[in-house]
């Protein structure tokens, strides 16, 4: 390939090893440094970027006072005028998008989108094509890669249609996602749609008539799957949002490691942890001595900063933010109180399954899934289910929840239930309330306290099996519906 470009030219080993190498991820500092040399040149720049994330990080990347403007196929009306005009100047961050005008230099960091990238493909659409010639474009991958690039899915066949219904229903609330979804240029599976309206009502995002509460508005303020935002803030109400914020960065962007892991949610903030010490130290060779993708933490870091900040604003008074520090101080004491919170956030914000190997003895587990095969597992007590399950139906031993039966093995612990209704009500009673005002200081410290010694004498639950609802009628039953 080297030689068919510039025939007769000696390139060195660095050179030729960087092109044999080149990663199937753009580095997003290189489409900054390409963004702010051409945003003097023209009015416009428009980046073609991934995902979400790549659009949060890139921002980052750049200097506060570049204009940016991010564009998808979810963007306000009023947004999506100023997008498409060619001025004022502008950076417009774009999701797997072309531009509809042709007065732009266009960066293409999406590396496995072929048909966007091929301008000529842009004309033949209908473009008109301007005195200064067609859109110049910077192809942020070698031309020998490039060739080989597969075709990419619309976006919205790839995307979380969780999150792309609670912003429909942001953007249009008293339209039916079905109609609104099904009058797009590439509709996705009502199948699907359905799904995905059933896992935001179970979340609380939506109501059974599909009107946004309190908690899908919250949900729709971060560019991230719902569950994550869910996640989020339920780890500022329990003052663990630190932690909860780096765990949520690393589920909405990418694995850091090389190849395959099996590990626990608190091995995964020890790596991140101990990456953050290692800059403080300056110690460079920290990634490849552990086999780290260093520009995966990066972008982790952004991230986590950017969930922060928003649940500070919204009120949050934990410990962990009062002081400004680089997260390399992250709790990783397993027995420690703040692990405790931790997993009821993981329990909160997630449906916990039984543990395989351990269905009799009642331990359940949360499961995350990271790209290249990497799994992050935290086991749970049954007590972080009877407080946090979505439903929950107890008739006197008979125990029913998110879509599982079990059945509580100790038949006297009558009183020790009554207290622990007592305190899910509490707990779900006061998270509302902290979302309605988006105020997490109104999170009573006492029940923390109270969370604590809830989850002391574990309540086994055994004989565990899949059991989608109760049946009707039992004769003596507590129920409860986050």
């Amino acid at each position: 390939y080297m030689e068919a470009i510039r025939p007769g030219a000696v390139f060195s080993h660095s050179t030729l090893n960087t092109m044999a190498a080149w990663p199937d991820k753009v580095d997003l500092r290189l489409a900054a440094a390409l963004t702010l040399h051409l945003l003097p040149q023209t009015s416009v720049v428009w980046v073609a970027l991934p995902d979400h994330p790549s659009i949060s990080t890139l921002t980052h990347l750049l200097p506060p006072t570049t204009p940016v403007l991010p564009f998808h196929q979810l963007l306000a009306p009023d947004q999506f005028e100023l997008a498409v005009q060619t001025t004022p100047p502008k950076v417009i961050l774009s999701l797997h998008g072309t531009p509809p005008f042709t007065e732009c230099l266009f960066i293409d960091t999406v590396v496995h989108h072929q048909l966007a990238s091929d301008p000529e493909r842009w004309c033949s659409g209908g473009l008109k094509t301007t005195p200064s010639g067609c859109v110049c474009v910077y192809h942020l991958t070698p031309s020998y890669r490039y060739q080989k690039l597969k075709p990419i899915e619309p976006q919205m066949l790839h995307s979380c249609l969780a999150e792309v219904v609670l912003q429909c229903k942001v953007m249009f609330p008293q339209t039916d996602p079905h109609k609104l979804l099904g009058s797009t240029i590439t509709p996705p599976n009502p199948k699907h749609v359905d799904r995905a309206v059933d896992r935001l009502q179970a979340m609380g995002a939506l109501t059974t008539s599909k009107q946004l509460t309190s908690l899908g508005r919250t949900m729709a303020t971060l560019p991230v799957a719902p569950h994550l935002t869910h996640f989020i803030a339920w780890g500022a109400a329990l003052q663990v949002l630190k932690p909860v914020a780096v765990l949520a960065a690393f589920l909405a962007t990418d694995s850091p490691f090389l190849g395959p892991k099996r590990l626990s949610h608190v091995s995964l903030l020890q790596t991140y942890s101990a990456w953050r010490s290692a800059l403080r130290n300056n110690d460079p060779q920290f990634c490849t001595r552990e086999g780290l993708l260093e520009d995966v933490l990066e972008e982790v870091a952004l991230l986590a900063s950017q969930f922060v900040c928003v649940m500070v604003a919204a009120g949050y008074v934990g410990d962990d933010c009062k002081e400004p520090n680089h997260y390399a101080d992250l709790p990783s004491d397993e027995k420690g109180m703040w692990m405790v919170f931790l997993r009821a956030a993981l329990s909160a914000a997630n449906r916990p399954t039984p543990l395989k190997e351990a269905q009799e003895s009642g331990d359940w587990c949360v499961t995350s899934l990271l790209r290249h095969d990497t799994t992050i597992t935290t086991v749970l007590p049954s007590n972080f289910l009877l407080l946090f399950a979505q439903t929950l139906v107890i008739d006197n031993t008979n125990v029913w929840l998110d879509g599982w039966q079990a059945h509580m093995a100790d038949p006297f612990l009558e009183e020790e239930v009554t207290a622990l209704f007592t305190l899910r009500t509490e707990l779900h009673t006061h998270f509302s309330q902290c979302v309605q005002t988006r105020d997490y200081s109104r999170f009573p410290s006492d029940l923390l306290d109270e969370l604590l010694g809830a989850v002391d004498a574990p309540i086994l639950l055994d004989k565990i099996d899949a059991q989608h609802e109760a049946p009707e009628g039992p004769t003596s039953r507590l129920e409860f519906s986050a």
